[in-house]
């Protein structure tokens, strides 16, 4: 293959794609893919993704009369902080797509593939990226409703890596590395807030010396008894999803 060493370049503009409008949308399941270890302020944790077609076609360009896609980025987890009842966001999508509360039993291990080629509701909102620009985010997931259309199947497959999941695994770490990152960075954030503790000046106090004891002979200071820490205990338990699962309108979807 031949190569011209005499290269000519042009603005071809920058393509800003556009995101899913913010509304209702009626909506299916077409993958979840597991991205490995990310790091989010400094925490690290086992993230997914989960992608979702919408009935809204792309009007032009090299998709035009494809479904718009979204792909939402999870921690793989279903817990919930039992003293303030929140949960992760994971959970809360699940519970409302599934118009019902997880089972005990559910939760020591739910697969996760049963909800590919599910219909759902999505509400999708709007956030401003760092560089200006629009980008969707799913604020809420409700079961699936005629109101919004028939049900839909996906177009695209489970199978064929999306470049958002490529890109993705490319950057994570494994659970050993994060452990280690994670231990590294906790021993440097311990160190340095001991170095940014103020710090008590040294005094020599003085007392009058006896008449038959050397002037100036600096005695040991007295030391002050430790404040007793703040009792924490007595925090309201909310438990506000403490409930027995019951269907919401048709039969749970999965």
């Amino acid at each position: 293959m031949n190569f011209d060493n005499t290269v000519t370049v042009t603005d071809e503009g920058y393509k800003v794609f556009e995101p899913i409008p913010a509304d209702f949308h009626n909506a299916v399941c077409f993958g979840v893919w597991d991205i490995g270890y990310h790091a989010y302020k400094g925490v690290y944790s086992h993230k997914i993704i989960i992608g979702y077609e919408v009935e809204k076609v792309i009007e032009e360009g090299q998709f035009s009369g494809k479904r718009m896609t979204h792909y939402e980025f999870y921690t793989k987890s279903l817990s919930r902080n039992e003293k303030t009842g929140n949960e992760t966001n994971l959970r809360k999508h699940l519970v409302g797509w599934r118009g019902v509360q997880f089972t005990e039993k559910e939760l020591k291990g739910f697969e996760l593939n049963k909800i590919i080629g599910k219909p759902c509701t999505l509400k999708i909102g709007h956030v401003t990226k760092p560089d200006g620009n629009m980008k969707a985010k799913i604020e809420s997931i409700g079961v699936y409703h005629i109101r919004f259309g028939e049900k839909l199947t996906p177009e695209n497959s489970a199978t064929e890596l999306p470049n958002v999941v490529i890109n993705q695994r490319e950057k994570a770490v494994s659970k050993e590395r994060a452990d280690e990152l994670m231990h590294s960075e906790k021993e440097a954030d311990a160190q340095f807030n001991d170095f940014q503790k103020p710090r008590e000046p040294e005094i020599n106090i003085i007392k009058q010396a006896p008449i038959d004891q050397a002037p100036h002979e600096p005695l040991l200071p007295d030391t002050q008894p430790a404040v007793p820490g703040i009792d924490k205990d007595g925090l309201a338990n909310t438990n506000i999803l403490d409930r027995k699962p019951e269907p919401v309108g048709e039969e749970i979807p999965f």
